[in-house]
């Protein structure tokens, strides 16, 4: 059963930026070889990170020495990659959302989306995204998807899956193929899996479950009955006080076509 639906996307983040960055776990780097050979990623590039978030991805695009407008609604979300990255040169945090970045027009060199593509207005979103788009700028979107050809991961996605606030609608199934349809069309676009993995002891087991937004909140009538079924499943898969979770990451690349 279902309780009270949801917030916005926008809202349902607020209150989980802490948990979000201390938890949720980073991509492969290993994405950006393989685009090496698809976009130019050269030093001072400029890019857009749409959703950032808490910068986990921004993180990874400063690192390789490129120019980040940070693109987020939840300014609690936006705080936290702030405190994070505020350090590098080229970090730029703004408020805005997919369908309306408020960055100028034919500003960037390629757009990134990390997690966060299937919250969006896909037809606005599009749009906004060629507008800020140079000339044979690209696109790329990036899940990480809980690997449930692991007896552990598809018993951690079933259980999240029964206690969906929503009663599962967000959990969504293969959005990368949704995400290529709608974004790329029938335009000429790339796709990679990559494999990651996350080590977790019984804290950051739990965290990284609260951090998920459509997952019950304290004073939820179902909280401690997940509670318990997550500390039975930590113990039983547990080795050494942690576990590890295997996720398949889906990164896809190509042109933004003209709305």
């Amino acid at each position: 059963m279902s309780t009270a639906p949801l917030p916005p996307p926008h809202d349902r983040f607020s209150p989980l930026g802490e948990s979000y960055a201390k938890f949720r776990p980073t991509y492969p780097r290993e994405i950006f070889d393989w685009l090496a050979n698809l976009i130019d990623l050269s030093p001072g590039r400029e890019v857009a990170d749409i959703g950032a978030g808490t910068g986990l991805f921004t993180q990874l695009l400063l690192a390789r020495a490129l120019r980040v407008r940070a693109v987020e609604p939840s300014a609690p979300m936006l705080e936290e990659a702030i405190a994070r990255l505020s350090g590098y040169d080229g970090f730029t945090a703004v408020v805005g959302t997919a369908e309306q970045t408020n960055l100028p027009a034919t500003s960037v060199d390629a757009i990134f989306c990390a997690q966060a593509f299937h919250w969006f207005n896909h037809e606005a979103a599009v749009a906004e995204w060629h507008r800020i788009l140079r000339p044979r700028g690209s696109a790329v979107l990036v899940w990480n998807n809980i690997d449930q050809s692991d007896l552990f991961g598809r018993r951690l996605a079933d259980l999240m899956k029964r206690y969906a606030v929503d009663g599962g609608r967000t959990i969504a199934l293969a959005l990368e193929v949704q995400a290529e349809n709608v974004l790329f069309g029938k335009s000429a676009s790339a796709r990679k899996i990559f494999s990651n993995r996350q080590f977790m002891d019984y804290a950051g087991f739990v965290g990284r479950t609260e951090s998920v937004s459509y997952a019950p909140k304290p004073g939820d009538p179902r909280f401690t009955a997940m509670i318990d079924e997550l500390r039975a499943l930590f113990e039983q898969c547990q080795s050494d006080g942690q576990v590890t979770l295997h996720y398949k990451t889906v990164a896809l690349v190509g042109p933004v076509p003209a709305p």
